[in-house]
């Protein structure tokens, strides 16, 4: 015992040491916990930045399906504009082609009314010779 107070220093140094063993022990436990916390914060970190990365990619391939169909609605609504452009010059046509036919059918009134006229004397001339004939041949006959 003696010699345990005759070396007090090297007692304080074993009981600094193994109070730093100890306490050492619970600082690389804590450490260690801290390490893996941060280990898995930096793979939580790295899960997260591809959820982001896929969702861009994703953003990506949405935005060039809506640049598509935008642009095959321009062409679309393009032809839907031509397509009314040709439907009124034709219903112009329509138009004028009725007009046309009216004075066509007016035309073949008006020919087909002369050409009676022109017929109906002849006819007349036909006819009065006709009854001449007749009445000739009634006074001929006894």
């Amino acid at each position: 015992m003696t010699w345990l107070l005759g070396h007090w220093r090297l007692g304080l140094i074993v009981l600094a040491v193994v109070v730093a063993v100890l306490l050492g022990g619970k600082l690389w436990g804590r450490v260690a916990g801290w390490w893996t916390g941060i280990a898995a914060v930096r793979q939580e970190d790295q899960a997260t930045l591809q959820e982001i990365r896929d969702t861009k990619e994703q953003l990506a391939t949405s935005q060039g399906a809506i640049l598509e169909m935008s642009k095959r609605i321009g062409v679309l609504t393009q032809e839907a504009i031509q397509a009314k452009a040709r439907a009124v010059e034709a219903e112009g046509r329509a138009q004028r082609w009725a007009v046309e036919a009216s004075q066509l059918r007016d035309r073949v009134t008006a020919l087909e009314a002369a050409r009676r006229a022109q017929a109906a004397p002849r006819t007349a001339v036909e006819a009065a010779a006709a009854l001449r004939a007749l009445g000739y041949a009634a006074e001929a006959s006894p």
